[in-house]
């Protein structure tokens, strides 16, 4: 229906997956962005599906369908079912068994369209296992929308973190508050263009990675952003990331908005420099005192050294000072696999 009492209705939002219901007879809508989506089993061990722009997705060794499978959207809200097997979805609770039999050692890949309302199961045991970065790098950007033109340095360099395709790492923010995750350096990639690379945003959640398929954000993918303290986040500072490129997500551990220095005992704040991307403080130092020092609030990670590079802290290798006098203290946290510290004596 179109008429003169019509109107058009603009929705201001981050971009990513919806859910937009209209009642006709009250004449209102709503919508409400896609946090969630769950392969609800009958017989439990749910499983969580990455949320995208348009699919969600989730692989695993799945060796039985049980009584059968749903999908859940947003805490069980709205709930999905293929009653015929076919791919077809259609909102219902009925659980329903996917065409393709489960078996002991297989994989599944189970991916949801929810703007067609289709869905597909497929056996991927034999796809080929896929090759993972050997770091991933954090870009500052200046806008939340897709800033191809205005990325910078370095960040973060996220170091792997055991298991194949994850990866964890510090980062500072200074004061930007939007990101995005790369595999090659900055200085490995063309500002304006995407090239060989990958580079991931975020759908909307600022939780899910995205790969980047166009050069502007006509895929639904922007930068992750730093929730502030009035929208019921910690805001700037320093985070402990933890990426995981086989489910596409990002968690990140809020440290504090500083770290700290202690000579002997004594804690000094060091403030994030972000002309350097180093975190610095002056302090004074007798001959043989030592330095330890604390990622963000009390609990924080401590790290002691030796010959500008940190080491977790094991109580026995705090930093010597070998001469009296005033230093300017600098750590830097970019690259994970290689965090440095250094003094410089000013008299």
């Amino acid at each position: 229906y179109s008429g003169e009492d019509m109107y058009t209705i603009s929705y201001l939002g981050s971009a990513g997956l919806a859910y937009v219901s209209a009642d006709f007879g009250q004449r209102s809508w709503s919508c409400e962005a896609v946090t969630d989506v769950i392969v609800d089993f009958s017989a439990g061990d749910d499983l969580s599906m990455n949320v995208n722009a348009g699919t969600c997705t989730a692989e695993a060794e799945i060796a039985s369908w049980g009584s059968g499978i749903r999908f859940t959207v947003n805490g069980g809200r709205l709930s999905y079912t293929d009653t015929e097997a076919d791919g077809t979805l259609s909102a219902g609770e009925a659980y329903f068994i996917p065409s393709i039999p489960a078996e002991t050692g297989h994989r599944y890949r189970i991916t949801l369209n929810l703007p067609d309302m289709t869905c597909l199961v497929e056996d991927i045991t034999d796809e080929e296992e896929p090759e993972y970065p050997e770091h991933i790098y954090v870009f500052y950007t200046w806008n939340s929308g897709w800033p191809l033109d205005n990325v910078t340095e370095d960040a973060a360099i996220l170091a792997p973190a055991g298991t194949a395709g994850t990866y964890t790492g510090y980062f500072s923010t200074g004061e930007t508050w939007n990101f995005i995750f790369c595999d090659r350096s900055r200085s490995e990639i063309t500002v304006g263009e995407i090239g060989p690379e990958t580079r991931y945003g975020t759908t909307g959640d600022n939780t899910h990675l995205q790969a980047k398929t166009s050069a502007d954000n006509s895929d639904g993918a922007g930068a992750f952003w730093i929730v502030g303290e009035n929208d019921g986040g910690p805001g700037l500072g320093l985070y402990l990331f933890d990426v995981d490129l086989t489910e596409n997500i990002l968690e990140r551990t809020y440290l504090g908005s500083n770290i700290y220095v202690s000579v002997s005992g004594t804690e000094t704040a060091m403030a994030f420099n972000s002309s350097t991307l180093n975190w610095e403080a002056t302090i004074s130092a007798t001959a043989g005192s030592t330095l330890t020092f604390r990622l963000g609030g009390q609990g924080g990670p401590v790290y002691g050294g030796a010959d500008g590079i940190l080491a977790p802290s094991t109580g026995s290798n705090a930093v010597t000072v070998t001469e009296a006098g005033q230093y300017v203290v600098t750590v830097d946290l970019r690259d994970f696999s290689s965090l440095k510290y250094n003094l410089t004596k000013q008299n």
